[in-house]
C-alpha cells in the first residue's frame, strides 16, 4: 500500500510564496520510491555495485574543465570500448584503495556509436552538411564554443590531438586541474594534466596475476599524482546551481529593477537540505533506464532551457517531499545548446528536412531517430502539445529508423522541455493495454490536444502573489497598482504546471478512488432509439489548482480540477468506443440504435490516471419497449390475379410506412392510415410458395417492428407440351427435335431420355434441340419436360423411340518409301472419326497396336529393324460406336547399310607374336557378321569371322622390325555393304641371349690368347650379327677388342698380351637392325707366367 497518510500531510500543510515548507522545515521523508540505478554495475561485466564512477554528459564534461578548479580524475570510454571493459575495474580498486571518492566518465561518443565528436570519420559516416560542421564543432554559442580538446590541450605537452583520419588519439584516464601551472623558463605555462595513461588493454592483455599487478601499479602511478585528499568532486547538485543559475542570469538582466526575472539565483543551498534529487544523465544511460523494470520518473530539459529552470526547483522539493530517490533528467539537446533550427545536436528537431545529400551521399542533419525511434519504442503511449501526424497540435519529431537513411521516415509526438513523466516499462492501463507512461505532468485540452506547461521561473515563484504585486512581473507591461491579467494568467498557469507535476508525484504514495457518474437516460427506451450517455469523474482528494485561461490577456478563472484521462462504454467485454474526457471530467456516449426488446445493459469504465486515481465503472441498465406489426390476407392466388395483405400497428397512433417482405420484384409499400396498411400484390408476381410478412421501419416516436412470418402460394395454370423428331440416326450424325408448348407460354424446356438433359429457349410457342454428334450407339426412349414459367405450370411430351447405329470407317496406312539402315522412321494409319487401337502388320517383331487420336494413329519402325522390303497393313477392329476396317498394303524398303572395319595392331618386337584386333561397328544395335582379312601390301595376314563385330587375327612373330601398314577388308552380309579400312604396327627391335666368352687354352703373358663370344638366338629366328666389344681390366690397366659375329653368332676373338695377373673382361654385344645392344656378366680371367 502506498502512504497516503503521508502524502496527505505534505499535501495539506501550508506553502510559502516558493512552494516549499513553511519556517519550521519538516525533515523529508525517507527516499523509498523509484528505483536504484547503477549505470555503471549493469554496463561492465567486471565492475560491481557502487563503484567510483559518475557519467557526465558533455556540457558538464566542459563546465568542469572549464569553470571548476581542483583536481579531478577522468575516464574517457564507454561500455562498446574494449579498453574500458578491461579496465574500468581495475581503475576502480585502485581508485578506492588510494581514498578516491569519484572519477568522471566522459564518452565522446555521444549515442554511444557513430556520432562521436573524437573520430570524424564516424561522424561522417552519419551526420553531413550544417550538421557535420556544427557536430565538429561541438555547437555554437558561447557555452559551447570551445572544443573539448581545446581544453585538454592546455598543457606544455598536448595529449588530445586529433590525426589526419579526424581521430583524437587521447589518454583514456588522466588528472585534470584547469589551474595547474608549470614554470616553463621563467613563465608560468598552463599544464592542465596532472598525469595520463594511454596504454589501451584487452582482456587478454589482463588475464594473468603479474599482468594485473602491472596494470594497477600503471593506475597507481597516475592517480597517485594527487594525494587522495586533494581530488575535487562535482555533485549534480552544484552542476545545476552553477550552470542553471549562470545560464538564467545572463540570459535575463533585472537592469534596475530587481527580482524582475525571479533574482539572480533559482537554486540554492537550501535545495539540497534533503539531498538533490535530480540526476544528469547521458543518452545511453537514457536508454539503458527505459529497459529497468520498476517506477522511474524523468525530466526532461536541460540547464540551456528557461522552461527547465522554470520547473526544477519545485521537481526537487516534490521528490523530496514525496520520498523519491532520484529523478532522471535528460536533455535532448546533446550539447546542451537550445532548440533553434540550427541547433544540430538537438535530437528532438522538428523541421521536415532532416538529411542533406542525395544517393549514397545522403547523411542526416540531426540525430532526430535518438529521440523519435526512443519515444515510439520506450514511451509509446506519451502525449504532447506537438502531436504525430493526423493527430491534434501535428508538429512531429520526423526521423529515419536506427538513423538509417534507407528506410522510411517515421514521426513521434514531440515532447517539449521542460516535461515531467512518470515511466514503468511494464505498465497496463485498466484495460489491459501496454501503457508505459504512466503519468505526465500537462494540460488535456477538450479538442483532444494538450497544453505543455511551458512557464518561467518568476512568475512559479510568484504564482500565489495578487494580480496587483508586479513582483517578477518578467516582461508584461504593468500599470503600477493596477491589476494585470495577462500577469495574472501567467501566475495562474504556473500554479497549475505545479500542482500538475505534484500530482503525478503523488502516484508514488497515493491511490485515490474515483467515482464514475453515468446520466442522460432514464429506465425505458423505444425500440431503435440512440439515447446518449452523459458521463462525469470525480475523485475525493484530487483538487489541484486548474486554470480556465492560457496565457493570455483574458480575464483570469478557475476550474474545479476533476480527473482526467480516458473513458470506455462496454457492451459485455466487448469495448464499443473510447473518449478523452474533457476539463471538466465529462464526455458522452451515443449508444447504437437499440433494436431489441427486453433489458439491455452497458457498463462505462474509466481508466485511471496512472498510479494516482483508480479505476472506476458505472454500470447502465434499461428495457428497450417493443412495437407489433400484424399481417392479414389470403393464403393463395391465380397466376396473373393481384390480391390485398392488411397490416395493423399497435400502437394505432403510429405513422409512416409499412412494406410487404419475402416476394420478388420492387418493394411492396403501403402507407399508415389510423393503425393498418393496405398491401397490394400484382398479378405479376411469379407463381410459387412465398414466406411474408410486413415489416415497420419505425419513426421518431415509434420504434421498428415486424409480423410473424406467414405462407403465400401464387398458383400456375396448366400447360400441354408435344414432341417430334427422328426415329432413327448413325453415331456423329446428330438430328433435331421440335417441343411444342402452350400458347403463351415463355420459359425453358427440357428434353430427356439421352445420357444428359438438353434444354432449349420457347421462342413463338416451341424449342428446338440438336441433338449431340457424339450421342452413343442404342436405343432411347426420349421425351420433353416444359419447366413452367411465373404464368403457366409445367408438362411433359409423350416418349418417341429413337435408335443410333454404328458408323462406317476407312482405313489408311502411308509412311516413307524407303529408309535408311538404322534410321527409323514413321508410319501413320488414318481412321477419320474414330477412335480406339489400330493393328500395324508387315515388320520384324510381329503385329504392333497404337491408339487413334483425333482419328489418326502413328506407328515407330524401330532403327533395327533389318535390311529387307516389307509390306505393311493396317487394320481398325471397331469399337461401341465405329465399325471395323482394314487399309490396303503399303511397301517399304529398308536398304544396306555402310559399317567400315576399324583395326588396332599391338606394337611388337621381333621375335614375338602380335595381333590385330579387328572391330566393325553396326548402327542401331544391328551387329555386322561375316568375315573379315588382314593384307599387307598383296599378302593376306589373316583371315577370321566377325563375333559380335569382332575378330583377331594373330602377327608372325618373324616380322621385320619397321613400321607395317595393313588393310582391312569386310566382305559385308544381309545387312551391311563390304568395306576396307586401314591400320599399322611396328616391329622394334629383338632381344638376344647374353653373349657368351670362352677362352681357348691357358692364357699366358708370354704370348697373345684367343677366345670365342657367342651372342644367341631363339630358334626359328635370325642369328645375331653385328660387333661385340671386349672390355680387359687389371688394376688400372684397361684393354679393348672388337670382333665382327660370323653368321652363326659366332667371333673367334686375338686377345693382346696380358701382364700375368688377375683380369676381368666385360663382354657387349653392339647389336644390330634386327637385335638389340646387351651386355654379359664381367669374366674373371688369370694370366699365367
Amino acid at each position: 500500500m502506498k502512504a497516503a497518510a503521508v502524502a496527505a500531510a505534505v499535501a495539506l500543510a501550508p506553502l510559502s510564496p516558493l512552494g516549499a515548507l513553511s519556517a519550521a522545515h519538516a525533515a523529508a521523508p525517507a527516499a523509498t520510491h523509484g528505483i536504484d540505478f547503477d549505470y555503471f554495475d549493469d554496463a561492465y561485466t567486471d565492475l560491481g555495485a557502487n563503484s567510483v564512477f559518475e557519467t557526465v554528459t558533455l556540457e558538464r564534461f566542459k563546465y568542469i574543465l572549464r569553470d571548476k578548479p581542483g583536481n579531478f580524475a577522468f575516464l574517457i570510454g564507454d561500455p562498446a570500448d574494449a579498453n574500458t571493459q578491461a579496465t574500468i575495474g581495475h581503475i576502480n580498486d585502485v581508485a578506492k584503495d588510494l581514498g578516491i571518492s569519484k572519477i568522471y566518465n566522459f564518452t565522446p561518443k555521444i549515442d554511444g556509436g557513430k556520432w562521436n565528436l573524437w573520430n570524424w570519420a564516424d561522424l561522417e559516416s552519419v551526420v553531413g552538411g550544417n550538421g557535420l560542421a556544427y557536430w565538429k564543432a561541438e555547437g555554437t554559442g558561447a557555452n559551447t564554443a570551445a572544443l573539448s580538446t581545446s581544453y585538454l590541450n592546455q598543457d606544455t605537452t598536448p595529449q588530445f590531438v586529433r590525426n589526419e583520419a579526424g581521430v583524437v588519439d587521447a589518454p583514456y584516464l588522466f588528472v585534470h586541474n584547469k589551474d595547474r601551472t608549470v614554470d616553463v623558463g621563467g613563465t608560468p605555462t598552463a599544464d592542465h594534466i596532472v598525469s595520463s595513461l594511454a596504454d589501451r588493454k584487452t582482456a587478454a592483455d589482463l588475464d594473468t596475476p603479474a599482468e594485473v599487478t602491472a596494470f594497477r601499479d600503471q593506475v597507481r602511478g597516475v592517480l597517485d599524482d594527487v594525494p587522495a585528499g586533494q581530488y575535487a568532486v562535482n555533485s549534480a547538485f552544484t552542476y545545476w546551481k552553477d550552470e542553471g543559475n549562470r545560464r538564467h542570469a545572463a540570459g535575463y538582466n533585472e537592469g534596475a529593477e530587481p527580482g524582475r526575472y525571479g533574482g539572480t539565483e533559482i537554486i540554492t543551498d537550501a535545495d539540497n537540505v534533503d539531498g538533490w534529487r535530480i540526476q544528469p544523465i547521458t543518452y545511453p544511460e537514457w536508454i539503458a533506464l527505459l529497459k529497468k523494470p520498476g517506477d522511474i520518473p524523468f525530466l526532461f530539459g536541460g540547464t540551456w532551457c528557461h522552461n527547465t529552470r522554470a520547473i526544477i526547483k519545485e521537481v526537487n522539493r516534490l521528490a523530496q517531499e514525496n520520498g523519491v530517490k532520484k529523478v532522471y533528467n535528460f536533455d535532448y539537446s546533446l550539447f546542451s545548446t537550445s532548440n533553434g533550427g540550427t541547433n544540430y545536436d538537438h535530437s528532438r528537431s522538428s523541421g521536415t528536412t532532416i538529411t542533406t545529400g542525395t544517393g549514397d551521399a545522403t547523411r542526416l542533419l540531426y540525430p532526430s531517430h535518438l529521440y523519435g525511434q526512443t519515444i515510439n519504442t520506450y514511451l509509446s503511449n506519451a502525449i504532447a502539445q506537438y502531436g504525430k501526424v493526423d493527430q491534434v497540435g501535428q508538429s512531429p519529431n520526423y526521423y529515419h529508423p536506427d538513423g538509417d537513411v534507407t528506410k522510411p521516415v517515421e514521426n513521434a509526438v514531440r515532447i517539449q522541455v521542460g516535461h515531467f513523466l512518470t515511466y514503468n516499462k511494464d505498465h497496463k492501463d485498466a484495460a489491459g493495454a501496454p501503457a508505459p507512461v504512466v503519468d505526465q505532468a500537462l494540460r488535456q485540452n477538450d479538442d483532444g490536444g494538450n497544453t505543455e506547461h511551458m512557464t518561467e521561473w518568476w512568475f512559479v515563484k510568484n504564482r500565489e502573489l495578487p494580480s496587483t504585486d508586479h513582483t517578477g512581473r518578467g516582461s508584461i507591461n504593468v500599470t503600477a497598482g493596477q491589476a494585470n491579467n495577462g500577469l495574472a494568467n501567467q501566475r495562474a498557469f504556473a500554479k497549475e504546471a505545479i500542482d500538475d507535476i505534484e500530482q503525478v508525484f503523488r502516484g508514488f504514495t497515493t491511490d485515490l478512488p474515483s467515482t464514475t457518474t453515468v446520466a442522460g437516460i432514464g429506465p425505458s427506451v423505444d425500440k431503435g432509439a440512440t439515447p446518449t450517455l452523459q458521463v462525469s469523474l470525480d475523485a475525493a482528494g484530487y483538487a489541484p489548482y486548474s486554470s480556465s485561461q492560457g496565457t493570455g490577456s483574458a480575464t483570469p478563472g478557475t476550474l474545479i480540477a476533476k480527473p482526467r484521462g480516458w473513458v470506455r462504454l462496454l457492451n459485455g467485454t466487448t469495448e464499443i468506443e473510447r473518449k478523452r474526457v474533457t476539463r471538466a471530467g465529462t464526455t458522452s456516449f451515443t449508444l447504437p440504435a437499440q433494436n431489441t426488446p427486453g433489458p439491455q445493459s452497458y457498463s462505462v469504465q474509466y481508466l485511471g490516471r496512472g498510479e494516482l486515481i483508480q479505476p472506476s465503472t458505472q454500470q447502465v441498465s434499461f428495457a428497450v419497449a417493443p412495437t407489433t406489426t400484424t399481417l392479414a390476407g389470403a393464403a393463395s392466388a391465380a397466376a396473373g390475379q393481384s390480391t390485398q395483405f392488411t397490416a395493423t400497428l399497435t400502437p394505432a397512433t403510429a405513422t409512416g410506412s409499412v412494406t410487404l417482405t419475402g416476394l420478388p420484384g420492387a418493394a411492396i409499400t403501403g402507407t399508415i392510415n389510423a393503425g393498418s396498411a393496405t398491401l397490394t400484390v400484382p398479378g405479376t408476381v411469379p407463381s410459387g410458395t412465398y414466406q411474408v410478412k410486413a415489416v415497420y421501419a419505425g419513426n421518431d416516436d415509434n420504434a421498428a417492428s415486424e409480423s410473424a412470418t406467414q405462407a403465400f402460394q401464387v398458383v400456375a395454370n396448366p400447360s400441354t407440351t408435344t414432341l417430334t423428331g427422328p426415329e432413327s440416326t448413325t453415331y456423329g450424325a446428330g438430328g433435331t427435335y421440335t417441343a411444342t408448348v402452350t400458347t403463351g407460354a415463355t420459359g425453358t424446356v427440357r428434353l430427356l431420355g439421352l445420357p444428359d438433359a438438353i434444354d432449349a429457349t420457347i421462342s413463338s410457342g416451341t424449342a428446338s434441340f440438336t441433338l449431340p454428334a457424339g450421342l452413343p450407339v442404342g436405343a432411347y426412349q426420349v421425351h420433353a419436360q416444359y419447366l413452367g414459367d411465373s404464368q403457366f405450370g409445367s408438362s411433359e411430351s409423350a416418349p418417341r423411340s429413337l435408335s443410333v447405329a454404328k458408323a462406317a470407317t476407312t482405313t489408311t496406312v502411308a509412311g516413307p518409301a524407303s529408309l535408311a539402315l538404322g534410321a527409323g522412321g514413321t508410319v501413320t494409319a488414318t481412321v477419320p472419326g474414330a477412335t480406339g487401337p489400330v493393328t500395324l502388320s508387315g515388320l520384324p517383331g510381329g503385329n504392333r497396336t497404337a491408339q487413334l487420336a483425333s482419328g489418326v494413329a502413328q506407328f515407330t519402325v524401330p532403327a533395327s529393324t533389318p535390311a529387307g522390303a516389307y509390306a505393311l497393313t493396317a487394320s481398325y477392329a471397331g469399337n461401341a460406336s465405329y465399325l471395323a476396317s482394314a487399309s490396303t498394303a503399303y511397301s517399304l524398303a529398308v536398304a544396306k547399310g555402310t559399317a567400315s572395319p576399324a583395326s588396332t595392331a599391338t606394337n611388337q618386337a621381333y621375335g614375338k607374336a602380335g595381333s590385330v584386333a579387328v572391330t566393325v561397328p553396326g548402327t542401331a544395335g544391328i551387329v555386322p557378321t561375316g568375315t573379315v582379312r588382314v593384307l599387307e601390301g598383296a599378302s593376306v595376314l589373316g583371315t577370321a569371322t566377325l563375333a559380335g563385330g569382332r575378330a583377331t587375327i594373330a602377327l608372325p612373330k618373324t616380322a621385320t622390325v619397321k613400321k607395317h601398314v595393313l588393310k582391312v577388308e569386310y566382305v559385308g552380309d544381309a545387312n551391311y555393304l563390304a568395306s576396307t579400312g586401314a591400320g599399322s604396327f611396328t616391329v622394334t627391335k629383338g632381344t638376344t641371349k647374353a653373349p657368351t666368352f670362352k677362352v681357348t687354352g691357358t692364357l699366358r703373358s708370354s704370348r697373345a690368347g684367343s677366345a670365342t663370344v657367342t651372342v644367341g638366338t631363339a630358334a626359328g629366328l635370325a642369328k645375331a650379327g653385328g660387333k661385340v666389344k671386349l672390355v680387359l681390366k687389371s688394376g688400372r690397366t684397361t684393354k679393348t677388342v672388337n670382333a665382327r659375329l660370323g653368321t652363326r653368332g659366332t667371333a673367334t676373338v686375338k686377345l693382346p698380351k696380358l701382364a700375368k695377373g688377375k683380369w676381368t673382361v666385360q663382354v657387349t654385344y653392339l647389336g644390330s637392325t634386327t637385335y638389340a645392344a646387351v651386355r654379359a656378366k664381367a669374366v674373371r680371367l688369370t694370366v699365367k707366367r
